[in-house]
């Protein structure tokens, strides 16, 4: 299955509006999955006072678009969590009072009745495919919170077994990054070794903790960040290191009797970089398409909307991993 992520706040930031944006883009790149989050502090602006009508009127979207393309259909993963969709990374409402840690957060009595409600809200809903619980949550991530964001496995572990109790029917996703090579990957598997340099290249990311809690394993596959030198390697051959990680991850995966998807598989440069081309996004197209994943989202997407040479891009992407 082929889709993309399509985040409202993004949208407005590129100065799109989200409902004309998201229709825009259905109609152009015709997915089978749309990812949409449920930002906490949109849905609950004011303590107590909860209103979804942001995240109805994203799925009205998807429903209009569906009555046209009753063969094939969309349907959507949700995302839900105080870790979403998108850069500062972290979603509060501004009325919660100071917190010191996330991991204080996590069990807070208010942000469990936002989690209930969506869930609840949501779990009939014939267009939802399944649940993304928290951004990349295991991991710990530069965000303007000023504070350490990523959850602790156990907490995520109660947050997924909360989640199952209000919906058993739907799969939930845990999403991660993983190292720049699989070598990395192996590095941050093995017993550490005194002998080891901090200096370096360094694992990143937490496949194995995801792979053991989600449903599914979510692979967010960047080859390029704000913070990449393509001095020692080119974006295609940080590609190939990918899908060489995506060959592996795929297979302890399966092992376990459990999918894996590309959440975010990369489609424009890191905002204020240039450091990404639309030729990087075919070639990373043509590579993944013939891994193991079961679903690939292409992330950036809202950008191309002001770009004909992006468009045209995706659009060709989108073929070339749904054939």
């Amino acid at each position: 299955q082929v889709g993309f992520s399509f985040s409202p706040r993004t949208a407005e930031w590129l100065c799109e509006n989200p409902e004309p944006a998201l229709a825009e883009l259905l109609g152009r790149l015709t997915p089978d999955l749309v990812r949409l989050p449920i930002y906490w502090d949109a849905v609950e602006p004011s303590r107590g006072a909860f209103d979804f009508s942001s995240t109805d009127r994203m799925l009205e979207v998807v429903r209009r678009y569906d009555t046209t393309h009753r063969a094939r259909p969309a349907h959507v993963v949700l995302e839900i969590g105080m870790r979403n969709m998108g850069y500062p990374e972290l979603y509060v409402p501004t009325w919660l009072p100071e917190y010191e840690t996330i991991q204080a957060l996590a069990g807070n009595a208010e942000y469990v009745q936002y989690l209930d409600l969506s869930v609840t809200r949501y779990r009939r809903d014939r267009l939802l495919n399944s649940w993304q619980l928290e951004n990349e949550p295991l991991d710990n991530v530069p965000t303007s919170a000023g504070t350490q964001v990523d959850i602790r496995g156990d907490q995520l572990q109660d947050e997924k077994d909360a989640l199952v109790g209000l919906d058993p029917v739907h799969p939930v996703v845990i999403t991660t990054y993983n190292s720049a090579t699989l070598d990395l990957d192996m590095k941050a598997l093995s017993p550490s070794n005194p002998a080891d340099s901090p200096d370096g290249p360094q694992p990143a990311g937490h496949p194995l903790q995801a792979l053991q809690l989600g449903d599914a394993l979510g692979m967010d596959l960047y080859v390029v960040t704000g913070n990449t030198s393509l001095d020692d390697a080119t974006a295609r051959v940080r590609t190939d290191w990918k899908k060489a990680a995506l060959t592996y991850w795929s297979a302890q995966a399966h092992a376990v009797n459990k999918p894996l998807w590309i959440t975010e598989m990369q489609g424009a440069p890191w905002p204020g970089e240039t450091n990404f081309t639309p030729d990087d996004l075919l070639y990373s197209a043509r590579l993944y398409r013939g891994s193991a994943a079961g679903v690939i989202l292409l992330w950036g997407v809202e950008s191309w909307l002001t770009s004909p040479g992006w468009m045209a891009a995706g659009i060709e992407a989108r073929r070339i991993v749904g054939s």
